[in-house]
């Protein structure tokens, strides 16, 4: 693969990684864990920031330094947590340096001129915090839409590369065009860009908001939090839908992509990850649930009735969201199996799905049949979940099929 198509696909992947751990860092680690994740952050976004110097140099060489630099302004800036007259001196270097970005992707003939509207929307959500009365007002959804826009940007870096035809003529006399691939190529990119999505989304809502806003321990607080923030709590609400919609055309595309290795089992697999993904939806319910208790506001939120329904809700919640992963691990233990068994997807890879499915049965059944084992084994039984369900989303974003191998299973 040549540069111009490495740069954009690495630099895509190392600021989702960047945006992964940095939520984690301000929402889910604590102590010298969140110092080190936010250095690993860091780190991460000074890859792309040199690696967006590189592809969009040959563009316009002085923006691209411009660019280069405000993205280094803000690694040196928001460990500082810089506020002067409560503008967020970071965030508005970042904001200016992804319009900057945004206007070479669009004038580049590179990437489509729809990415560079949606990166410039994005810098733009990031510059309502050069006024902090507007900034507030719009909270949480300018940082939605910061950081829904610049990861759907980086997707497509990911997923698509560079167009390489825009740089001059190109050696073979057929031109690369991505709308016309292989079938299990398509299959796979897609499928790659829902699982980026339900990972981002979902993350976000447990880590972001829920992790955030309740604490089981405390009721009074929970309550608190979800008044004084409700429209992050509903954010997380949308955020989980939008998870368990992308759910099902991930489902759909497996079982296309699976199927030359066993229809029945594949398609088995697309229901128990349909059946996820429903009882997933139904359970939002249980979700909303508090904000209808709490309807009357401050006052009835300090009645213990009120506070009891709150968390019995929550508490609630935390089961269907188990007995939704019951039917995942399933989905992830058949689907592992069946990528073993192609020739046309690396059979390690097939091993890490089924081992993430094994954890979360574990974590399901645990979390019904033994609490306490449950609370002895989380979040550790997860994390080899989330490395098998990661390496299998890297793996479709870059499209890593054998084409040949697989027309030939799918004709045998």
């Amino acid at each position: 693969m040549r540069d111009s198509q490495i740069r954009p696909r690495l630099a895509g992947l190392f600021f989702l990684v960047a945006v992964a751990v940095g939520v984690y860092s301000e929402f889910g680690a604590h102590g010298q864990l969140r110092i080190a994740a936010r250095l690993v952050a860091l780190c991460f976004y000074l890859v792309v920031t040199v690696l967006f110097y590189q592809i969009f140099r040959p563009v316009n060489r002085a923006l691209a330094l411009a660019a280069a630099l405000l993205a280094v302004a803000l690694l040196v800036i928001a460990p500082l947590r810089w506020h002067p007259a409560g503008i967020d001196v970071g965030l508005v270097c970042f904001g200016v340096s992804w319009l900057i970005t945004a206007y070479l992707a669009f004038t580049s003939g590179l990437f489509p001129k729809a990415l560079g509207v949606v990166g410039a929307i994005a810098g733009l959500a990031w510059l309502t915090f050069l006024w902090r009365p507007l900034s507030q007002a719009l909270n949480p959804y300018n940082l939605a839409v910061g950081i829904a826009g610049q990861v759907v940007f980086c997707l497509w870096l990911v997923t698509f590369g560079a167009d390489n035809s825009a740089r001059g003529p190109v050696t073979n006399s057929v031109r690369p065009d991505h709308r016309h691939d292989d079938s299990p190529l398509r299959l796979a990119r897609v499928a790659g860009v829902l699982y980026a999505i339900v990972t981002v989304t979902a993350m976000f809502a447990e880590i972001g908001v829920r992790g955030r806003l309740i604490t089981f321990g405390d009721p009074g607080r929970t309550v608190t939090n979800i008044i004084t923030h409700e429209p992050l709590y509903r954010l997380g609400a949308g955020a989980d839908i939008t998870a368990f919609l992308c759910d099902i055309g991930i489902a759909v595309l497996l079982f296309r992509l699976l199927q030359p290795v066993s229809r029945t089992l594949s398609l088995t697999a697309a229901f128990f990850r349909s059946a996820h993904a429903t009882i997933a939806a139904l359970n939002t319910i249980n979700y909303i649930a508090p904000l209808i208790f709490l309807g009357g506001g401050v006052a009835l939120a300090t009645t213990g009735q009120s506070q009891d329904l709150v968390m019995a809700s929550l508490r609630l919640h935390g089961i269907g969201y188990n007995v939704a992963l019951l039917f995942f691990g399933v989905h992830c233990v058949m689907c592992g199996y069946l990528i073993a068994r192609s020739t046309f997807l690396p059979r390690p890879l097939g091993v890490l799905l089924a081992i993430a499915g094994l954890c979360y049965l574990i974590n399901g059944y645990s979390a019904i049949v033994a609490p306490e084992f449950k609370r002895a084994i989380y979040p550790y039984v997860l994390i080899p979940a989330g490395l098998g369900e990661w390496s299998l989303m890297i793996w479709l974003l870059m499209a890593r099929v054998n084409r040949e191998r697989w027309y030939a299973m799918n004709t045998g």
